[in-house]
C-alpha cells in the first residue's frame, strides 16, 4: 500500500487494502479486517473520480461484500444488511464464475446471519455454475451448501458434508480449510449424534492434514 501511494496508484493502494483485510477477516480479526476494507473503499471511490479503470467496479463491490462479511461476523445485523445491498447496487460480474463467486460470498453473509434459506439458495445457485471447471470454487461452495443444510438439521447435510471433506482433502489451500471446514466441522459437532462425530473427526483430520 505504501508503494502504491509513492507511485500515486490508487486503484493498488485499494487493491491491497482489500487483500490485506481479506487475510484477516474470517481469521478472528473482523474489525481490523473492516478498516482494511473501508481504507480500500476509500482509495477506490478517489480513484473514480480520475480517468476511470474498468477494473474498479468489482473491486469497490468485493471491498463493500467484504465489509458486509466483517459486520456480520461482529453482529451488526443492520450495517451487514446495507453493505450488502451497496456491493450489489449498479454492479454486474462480467462472467458465469465471478458472479459464482460473489453468490458464493454473499450466502456466507447470509449464513452469517443465521439467514440460512437465502445462504442455500446462494450457495446452491454457486455450486451449479461453478460445476466441474472450478475445482477450488466448487468445493468452497460444497463446503458452505453442507455447513447450511447440517445448521438446519436437514439429513442431507451429512451426505453433502461426507462429499465435501473428501474434496477438501484434496485441495492444498489453508484458506478454504480455515474459511469453511472449521465451520462445518464446529457445525457438525453441535449435532450429537455418532454420524456428525464421525464425520467432525474426519473434518479435523483433513483439517491438520497437509497435502
Amino acid at each position: 500500500m505504501g508503494l502504491a501511494h509513492q507511485a500515486g496508484d490508487t486503484y493498488t493502494i485499494a487493491d491491497a487494502a482489500w487483500h490485506t483485510g481479506a487475510t484477516l477477516v474470517r481469521d478472528e480479526y473482523p474489525n481490523d479486517a473492516l478498516k482494511h476494507f473501508q481504507l480500500g473503499d476509500f482509495w477506490a471511490s478517489k480513484a473514480t473520480s480520475g480517468a476511470g479503470d474498468p477494473r474498479l467496479p468489482t473491486l469497490i463491490a468485493w471491498l463493500r461484500l467484504n465489509s458486509a462479511t466483517a459486520y456480520a461476523l461482529m453482529g451488526g445485523i443492520d450495517e451487514a444488511t446495507r453493505y450488502l445491498a451497496k456491493a450489489h447496487n449498479g454492479w454486474e460480474p462480467r462472467d458465469a464464475f465471478e458472479r459464482a463467486a460473489m453468490d458464493r460470498a454473499t450466502a456466507a453473509i447470509h449464513l452469517d446471519l443465521g439467514q440460512l434459506d437465502t445462504a442455500k439458495q446462494l450457495a446452491a445457485s454457486a455450486l451449479r455454475t461453478y460445476g466441474e471447471d472450478h475445482r477450488r470454487g466448487r468445493i468452497m461452495a460444497e463446503l458452505l451448501l453442507a455447513e447450511v443444510h447440517v445448521r438446519a438439521g436437514e439429513s442431507q447435510g451429512l451426505i453433502l458434508a461426507r462429499h465435501a471433506i473428501a474434496g477438501v482433502s484434496t485441495l492444498q489451500s489453508v484458506d478454504v480449510r480455515r474459511q469453511r471446514l472449521i465451520p462445518l466441522t464446529v457445525a457438525l459437532e453441535a449435532r450429537p449424534s455418532t454420524d456428525t462425530r464421525e464425520l467432525a473427526r474426519m473434518a479435523r483430520q483433513v483439517a491438520a492434514t497437509r497435502v
